[in-house]
């Protein structure tokens, strides 16, 4: 069994972001507390890219700076992304 740093809490919930100047959406998926994977058959992003993730709170979209750890390829194409949270703050 695989332990990981951070507890993961199933979600549900769409995001957005800006890939190739295009806008696109993806369902964020596995949330924790230093990043998230994103369902989405786009990516033009390379690993450890620096980018900005859109997501909804209060009928509005909260900026977050993310950085991509990972890909993910099923089928021979791009299912999604592991991103990791940028400047998260860390307690002792």
């Amino acid at each position: 069994m695989e332990k990981r740093a951070f507890e993961r809490i199933s979600s549900d919930f769409t995001v957005k972001f800006y890939c190739c100047d295009e806008g696109c959406d993806g369902e964020a998926k596995d949330l924790s507390e230093n990043g998230m994977f994103i369902k989405t058959g786009e990516n033009c992003f390379p690993v450890n890219y620096p980018f900005e993730i859109l997501v909804p709170s209060n009928g509005k979209f909260l900026k977050i700076p993310v950085m991509i750890s990972r890909g993910e390829i099923q089928s021979g194409s791009m299912s999604g992304i592991g991103i990791s949270f940028m400047n998260a703050r860390k307690d002792n």
